[in-house]
Formats: C-alpha cells, structure tokens, sequence
C-alpha cells in the first residue's frame, strides 16, 4: 500500500535492513495486514460511496458556477484517489491469499506499477485544487463584489485543466521508467512471475518528480489552505459582528458584505479546508522526518515505523476525502434538497423492486 520515492516489496519484511525496529516482530505483521485492509479498505469504501453520491448531485446541480465545477472537480479526484486504494486493499489481500508459489502474479506490484501512480497525482491534484478553491472563496471575503468578475466559469475551468496537466507533466518521467514485466525470481529458483520493473534511470526521474509533487506541492498547498482559512475565519466573525450591529442594514447598504449563500459557501471551504490541513499534517511530518533522520525511510532501520506511518497518512487521507459530503449537506441548502430528493427516489425504487 506504500507509495514512496523508491518502491520495495513492501508486503515482505525487508531482510538484512531493519538493525533496530521500533516496532517489534509480532507486531509488525498486524499493522501489515490488519491495518490496511481493515482499515483503509473500510474508509476507501466508504470514500467511494460518498464521492459517487457528491458527483451525481453535483451534475443535477449544474457546474455553471465556479465554485461548483470545483468542488465537483474535487469529488472526481478524491474518488480516483481512494479508489486507488481500495484496489490496493484488493490486491494485497490477493498476495496474502495466493502467494507467488501458487500464482506466479506479485499482486502488489500492478499496484506498484500503475494505481499507486494515479493515486498519488490525484491526491496532488486535490490538495492543489482546495489551495485555488480556498484562495477564491478567501477572496469572496475580502472582494465580495469583485469575485465573480475575477473568478468566472472559463476561468475557473481552464485552472482545472492547468492543473491536471501540470500534474501530468510532472509524474511523466517517472511513469516512463516503470512498467509490468515477467520477471525471473532468485527466491523461486528462476520461476517467473509478474511484478513490477524500473528502468536504471528511474530513481533520478523519480526523485525529481517526488521533489516537485510530493514535497512542494502538498507544503505549498497546505501554506495557502491554513492562510486562507484563517483570513476567512476573521471576515466570518467580522460579517457576524456586523449583523448583530446593524441588522436593519440591506445588503446592498452594507458595502462590502457577502450574501447569505456566499457566507455559507465560505463556511463550507472553512471546514475543508481545516479538513484537509489537519489530515496532511502527518504527510507533511512523514517527509520532514526522512530529511533529519535518514534512516527513517524504506529500506533502512526505521523502515517499519516509516511504514506503518505511511498507514496512518493513507488513512487520514481517505477521511478527508469522506468528509466533504458532511461540510456540502450542513452548508449548502441546495445540495441537500438534490441529496434528499434522491434519497427520497432510491428509497421508492429500493421498495418497488422488492
């Protein structure tokens, strides 16, 4: 289930690299195991389920705001990413299952090869997109008038599709170096079997890459969310003060106050963004800690706390991307009357086909 700059087979212990685990020999395997499919795969169910539901209502909703098509946008991504990693559970309880001996198929290696991949550039992607998303609703706090006019429907569209590309381009040479290949195994006296192969030059690509995505992007990303969350928290409390001052005020009096529906949008970027800046930081402390301790990293001494810390990151990941589905029902009182009344309509075709 670990994605990292360089790729083990991470369903094995590591012989000959692990001098002194921090996690002992009994314990390693559960959090091996157990953690992952239990787990992550329960919350990459569940993330696909609400992710599903927050794609159709917003297709019934219309993407011809900005901000819908974003947060739409931000649905598709996080389903890809915990998709990802609901076929990684899949595939590593095929390993456990039907090892090499009986299936000459390393089952985590297509992970390796290919979702793993998508995985991380949708997670790269949504973390981008909450930045652009949280920028333009901290924006509607401070330029309640001018919004719109700044961020249109063209603008915002051609953002998304700067950005995907940007991703793209960015995991491209990594993904060039990587493929699926039969692969003669030593341990299985020259047995072959399907895994996953890196081209010689692939860790340089790589390492380029994961320093572009992986470490820039989610910082950076993380630095404006925390910004912009803050600043919208003082305008929320700011807008509040106002009315409780001057609650005879129209709007169209009040000179620089959002609307009521701008105040809830707002509120809803808050919670997501508070969201995802909480459920990152463990990523964020994961690659701060491969920097001062080298040895926590694949392959080395702390390689089971690396791994089991990756776990956790993985697992807070899909929570922030369940989540969203509470914060859009709560503020947005038209996503909640589409999500009722499709409730309302599986509900009557659930009983009719009874």
């Amino acid at each position: 289930m670990m994605s990292s700059p360089v790729h083990y087979n991470v369903t094995e212990p590591l012989r000959g690299v692990v001098k002194r685990p921090l996690i002992s020999d009994e314990i390693f395997p559960i959090l091996q195991y157990e953690l992952p499919v239990i787990l992550i795969g329960s919350t990459s169910l569940f993330g696909v389920v609400v992710n599903i539901l927050n794609i159709i209502v917003f297709i019934k909703h219309g993407l011809q705001e900005s901000i819908i098509l974003g947060f739409f946008a931000l649905s598709v991504s996080d389903l890809i990413m915990v998709s990802c990693l609901l076929f990684g559970v899949v595939l590593l309880s095929l390993d456990s299952i039907f090892p090499v001996t009986q299936i000459p198929i390393y089952f985590m290696g297509i992970y390796m090869a290919t979702l793993s991949h998508v995985r991380e550039m949708a997670f790269f992607f949504s973390n981008l997109l909450t930045a652009i998303l949280s920028i333009e609703r901290c924006c509607c706090v401070v330029f309640p008038f001018k919004v719109k006019s700044i961020f249109t429907f063209e603008r915002s569209r051609a953002t998304v599709v700067a950005l995907l590309l940007f991703v793209l381009l960015g995991y491209a040479p990594a993904l060039s170096a990587i493929q699926l290949r039969w692969t003669a195994s030593e341990q299985l006296n020259g047995t072959k079997i399907l895994t996953y192969w890196f081209a010689p030059y692939r860790k340089d690509l790589y390492s380029f890459s994961f320093q572009a995505l992986g470490v820039v992007t989610p910082t950076v990303s993380l630095v404006i969310v925390i910004s912009t969350t803050a600043i919208m928290i003082l305008g929320l409390r700011a807008s509040s003060k106002f009315r409780q001052q001057a609650s005879g005020v129209t709007e169209s009096e009040s000179g620089n106050k959002m609307s009521s529906r701008d105040t809830r949008l707002v509120k809803a970027m808050v919670f997501i963004g508070s969201i995802l800046a909480i459920c990152n930081l463990p990523y964020e402390a994961i690659i701060f800690g491969v920097y001062v301790e080298p040895e926590f990293d694949v392959g080395r001494a702390y390689y089971r706390t690396y791994y089991v810390a990756y776990q956790m990151s993985y697992l807070l990941n899909n929570l922030s991307a369940s989540a969203n589905i509470f914060v859009y029902y709560r503020n947005s009182s038209r996503y909640r009357q589409i999500f009722d009344e499709n409730l309302k309509f599986w509900e009557c075709n659930s009983k009719r086909t009874m």
